[in-house]
């Protein structure tokens, strides 16, 4: 392949909903699991990190 690189900036709700913008994220549920530790009621910037943590 030629390789290269691809940043988006901003794109329509729409879009953000339907496509997991972090990729493949093996350790997801050890994420899940420590943000449960540290964040019982997900309080702190819900939605906002890997898989929606």
């Amino acid at each position: 392949g030629l390789g290269g690189a691809l940043v988006v900036v901003d794109a329509p709700a729409a879009i953000k909903a339907a496509v997991d913008v972090w990729g493949p994220v093996p350790a997801i549920e050890l994420m899940r699991v420590v943000k449960d530790q540290f964040d019982p009621e997900h309080r702190l910037s819900p939605g906002r990190f890997v898989g929606g943590i």
